[in-house]
């Protein structure tokens, strides 16, 4: 398969929601199974999971060598787009940031984890 750029149009509310799950799918990619509970709430035993996960020696950290390529694509993902909504309203730039109001890791520029290109948002 071709590896080519293709190009998306999104509303900002999906968006959101798939900057949500790209956050969620990377985290349980890495053995983090209490991401569960952000969708399932408390209807979930998160323990059987657990033993489960530990089972197969999954819980590593996004650049953990072991941590499987789906996860870092996806946290790739995740990051762009959580920059993008950071600074899509901002009067300033990341050149200018302000560290006093500006200082949750969503203005931080994306960490490349993938051996994928890191995405590109553009406004229409």
């Amino acid at each position: 398969m071709k590896n080519e750029n293709l190009q998306i149009e999104l509303t900002e509310s999906q968006l959101k929601i798939l900057c949500e799950a790209t956050d969620i799918v990377s985290r349980l990619y890495c053995g983090q199974v209490d991401e569960l509970k952000k969708i399932l709430g408390d209807n979930i035993c998160i323990d059987t999971f657990t033993k489960s996960m530990k089972k197969f020696g999954h819980n590593h950290g996004i650049l953990h060598p072991e941590t499987p390529s789906q996860a870092k694509i996806l946290y790739d993902i995740h990051q762009s787009i959580r920059y993008y909504l950071a600074w899509k309203d901002q009067e300033n730039t990341p050149e200018t940031r302000d560290w006093k109001t500006q200082h949750k890791v969503d203005f931080d520029e994306p960490l490349h984890t993938s051996n994928e290109p890191l995405p590109k948002i553009f406004k229409k």
